[in-house]
C-alpha cells in the first residue's frame, strides 16, 4: 500500500507488469535475419525465471482513485530472488489537487482490425467458449476500454467491403459501435473508414483485376465506374444515417503512387461527389499533392510536414499524422519510446495538427498467445490466448506523452480561466505562466517525425511536467470564470525564433 498522513492508495491500485525480451526484427518490422534482443511487451507479472547476468525491466502503473487526497503517498517495491533476501526499493507518488484536462480540438485514433472481421485476426487459439458473439462482445469491450485509457477519445478505423450479390458498399464493423460507445470512444461524432477493400472489389466488376498497390492500375476503367462509385457511396450515407452512425469521413485509397494520381484523382473525386468528407493518405507537400487539393477535406501524413503558422491558417482542410515510424515500423526502443513521447505530448502541441493515427493497435496474424511468431511484423499491442490485451511499450510510452499534453492544457485553461482577473498576486501568475508557455513552445526543437535525438533527455520531460503542475496549483489558489474554453494554444508568438529575427 502507498500511504500518506491523508490516506491510503491500496497496494492492488498497483498493476505490476514486466517486459518480456525477444528478439525483435531490427532495424525495421520488416526486417529479415537482423534481431534485437528488447522489450515489445508489458506482460502481467508474476514469478519468472530470468537467464543469469540479464537486465530485466517491470513497470508499475497506478491507477490513482479520484477520492485520493493530494498528498505524498509512500511505498516499498519488494523484489526477491528465489533462496536470497528480499530486496527493498522506496517508492514515491504525488497526487496532485488537479484532473488533468485533454484540449477537445485534439484527437486520437488508431488503425485496427475489428475483433468481428475473422478473416484478418484468427482466433483459434483462444478457449472456443470465449470466440462466441458474447464472449468476442467482452474481449472487444475490454480492448476498446483499453485504447480509452490510452488517451484515444475516437473510434478506430473503421473498414468497407463491396457486395457483388447486392451491389452495395457496406461496412465491416457494425457490431462493435454500441461497444465503442460504452467504453467512451465515440466521444467525437466522426470516425475514419477505409474504402480500399470497397473500390478494389467495385474495380473488379469492371475490370476482372484486383487493384495493385498504391492504386498503380494498368487502365482507368470506364466513365461507369467512377459514377456508380459515388452512387454507392451515398446509398451507404443512407443507411448509416439510419442507424444513427457516427460520420464516416472516407479514404478512398491509401497512399496512392505519385504515377497512379490520374487514377487516384478520380477515385477522390467521386467520392466527394457523394457529399461526404475525405481523406487521404498523402503527404500535403508531395509532388502529386496540388492535383488532390479540390476533393481532400483532411491531409493524413506520416510526418508533421507542414509548419504549424501553415496548419492553422488553412481554414479549408484539417491536418493528421499517422506516425508508424514510432509505432513498430523503426524497431528502436529509443525511437518507439522516446520519439512516441513527444510525437504525442509537446511535439504533437507544437505541431497544430488536429489527430494522431497510426498503424496500429493490434497485430494477431497467426495464433495470437505466439506473440512474436517470426513470420509475421512484430508491432502493436496483443491478445493473450484469455483475451486480454498484452500493452505493447512504446503503447504506455504514446500515453506518457498524451499525459504530457494534458498538462500543457490544463495550465492554459486554468490560465483562459483567470485572464481577467484583477487579483494583482494572480495577475502576477497569468502573466508568468503565459511567460512560462511561450517559453515552452520556443524551446521544443520542432521536427516533423520525431525519433531519438534532437530533443530533450527524459529527465527533462518530467521537469517540465513538474514546472506545469507547480503553475496550475498556484494560479488554482484564486477562483476563475466559468464557461471558458481555453485555445490549443495559447502563446502570443508562434512562429520561430528564427523565422522572427529573420523578418526583424
Amino acid at each position: 500500500d502507498l500511504s500518506a498522513p491523508a490516506g491510503v492508495i491500496p497496494g492492488a491500485a498497483v498493476e505490476i507488469r514486466h517486459g518480456r525480451y525477444d528478439d525483435v526484427r531490427f532495424p525495421m518490422y520488416t526486417s529479415k535475419g537482423t534481431y534485437r534482443r528488447m522489450v515489445e511487451l508489458l506482460e502481467k507479472a508474476g514469478p519468472l525465471s530470468i537467464p543469469a547476468r540479464e537486465c530485466h525491466q517491470w513497470w508499475l502503473t497506478a491507477k490513482v482513485p479520484d477520492s485520493a487526497i493530494p498528498g505524498l503517498y509512500t511505498g516499498t517495491v519488494t523484489v526477491q530472488a528465489a533462496g536470497a533476501s528480499p530486496v527493498r526499493l522506496p517508492l514515491v507518488l504525488r497526487v496532485l489537487g488537479f484532473t488533468l484536462k485533454r484540449d477537445p480540438s485534439r484527437h486520437g485514433s488508431v488503425y485496427y482490425y475489428d475483433l468481428f472481421m475473422r478473416q484478418k485476426n484468427t482466433l483459434a487459439a483462444l478457449d472456443p467458449a470465449r470466440t462466441n458473439d458474447e464472449g468476442l462482445a467482452a474481449i472487444a469491450l475490454n480492448e476498446y476500454r483499453a485504447m480509452r485509457d490510452y488517451g484515444l477519445d475516437m473510434a478506430p478505423t473503421g473498414y468497407l467491403s463491396y457486395d457483388p450479390q447486392r451491389n452495395a458498399f457496406f461496412y465491416n464493423g457494425a457490431e462493435s459501435l454500441e461497444l465503442m460507445r460504452q467504453a467512451g470512444l465515440l466521444e467525437s461524432p466522426s470516425m475514419f473508414v477505409v474504402m480500399g477493400s470497397a473500390i478494389a472489389g467495385l474495380y473488379k466488376k469492371y475490370t476482372s483485376e484486383w487493384i495493385p498497390p498504391h492504386g498503380l492500375v494498368k487502365q482507368v476503367p470506364p466513365p461507369a465506374f467512377f459514377t456508380e462509385i459515388t452512387e454507392l457511396t451515398r446509398k451507404l450515407e443512407v443507411v448509416r444515417q439510419e442507424k444513427n452512425w457516427p460520420e464516416f469521413i472516407y479514404n478512398p485509397l491509401d497512399e496512392v503512387d505519385a504515377a497512379a494520381w490520374e487514377f487516384g484523382v478520380k477515385v477522390h473525386q467521386a467520392v466527394k461527389q457523394a457529399g461526404v468528407r475525405v481523406y487521404t493518405t498523402k503527404d500535403p507537400v508531395s509532388t502529386d499533392a496540388p492535383k488532390y487539393a479540390g476533393c481532400i477535406d483532411i491531409w493524413c501524413s506520416q510526418p508533421f510536414s507542414l509548419p504549424y503558422d501553415k496548419v492553422v491558417k488553412d481554414t479549408r482542410c484539417r491536418y493528421w499524422s499517422y506516425p508508424n515510424h514510432i509505432s513498430g515500423e523503426l524497431k528502436a526502443r529509443e525511437i518507439m519510446h522516446q520519439g512516441g513521447r513527444m510525437t504525442y505530448g509537446f511535439g504533437f502541441w507544437r505541431s497544430g495538427y488536429e489527430g494522431l493515427m497510426p498503424w496500429h493497435w493490434r497485430w494477431d496474424v497467426g495464433d495470437p498467445g505466439d506473440y512474436l511468431d517470426d513470420k509475421y511484423a512484430d508491432t502493436g499491442n496483443k491478445l493473450s490466448r484469455e483475451g486480454e490485451v498484452i500493452a505493447a511499450a512504446y503503447w504506455s510510452c504514446f500515453r506518457e506523452g498524451y499525459d504530457d499534453a494534458r498538462y500543457i492544457y490544463t495550465l492554459q485553461q486554468t490560465i483562459a480561466e483567470r485572464e481577467a482577473t484583477t487579483v494583482p498576486a494572480c495577475r502576477a501568475l497569468v502573466e508568468e505562466g503565459k511567460a512560462f508557455l511561450q517559453g515552452l513552445w520556443d524551446s521544443i526543437p520542432v521536427q516533423d517525425k520525431y525519433l531519438a535525438s534532437g530533443f530533450w533527455p527524459s529527465e527533462d520531460f518530467q521537469a517540465r511536467r513538474w514546472q506545469m503542475a507547480t503553475r496550475i496549483e498556484a494560479l488554482r489558489a484564486y477562483p476563475g470564470a466559468t464557461g471558458i474554453q481555453a485555445p490549443s494554444v495559447l502563446v502570443g508568438r508562434t512562429e520561430s525564433l528564427a523565422a522572427a529575427e529573420a523578418d526583424r
